[in-house]
């Protein structure tokens, strides 16, 4: 009777690990970027293809990774992270035969020059670099 206990487990495991067509079938979604280096922390979204509203929004792994059920039906997967560009893909669950990856592009940070400057009463004050602001000898 044994083996038939276990033949009976191993056909309801491979019942449950099968995916029917109302489940979401899971797939692998890696978020690097321009260099190919994971990104961690980024925010992935799905939604359906027409739908304004993500069905889910999780975050990648510390490896840029996440395992997340793709629904029935086109969805659009968009990753997004603080300094980069997001990107976006889209993807039909029944056609999905590896890992979806989405790669974002670096923003270049960009800060304005500004001049502080100390007043008579020895306040500070900051204003945008003008044309005429010099620091060092050098013209800003």
């Amino acid at each position: 009777m044994p083996f038939v206990r276990t033949a009976a487990c191993l056909t309801t495991i491979s019942c449950l690990l099968v995916p029917t067509p109302a489940q979401a079938q899971p797939a692998l979604i890696r978020v690097i970027d321009g260099d190919g280096a994971p990104v961690g922390l980024a925010s992935v979204a799905v939604r359906p293809v027409g739908s304004d509203s993500a069905s889910a929004r999780r975050l990648t792994s510390s490896a840029g990774t996440l395992t997340h059920p793709i629904p029935d039906g086109p969805v659009i997967i968009t990753a997004r992270h603080v300094g980069f560009r997001a990107d976006s893909v889209q993807v039909l669950r029944d056609t999905l035969r590896a890992a979806v990856t989405l790669r974002l592009v670096r923003i270049p940070q960009q800060l304005a020059v500004l001049v502080v400057r100390e007043s008579q009463d020895c306040a500070l004050s900051s204003v945008p670099a003008t044309a005429a602001d010099e620091c060092c000898g050098m013209k800003l």
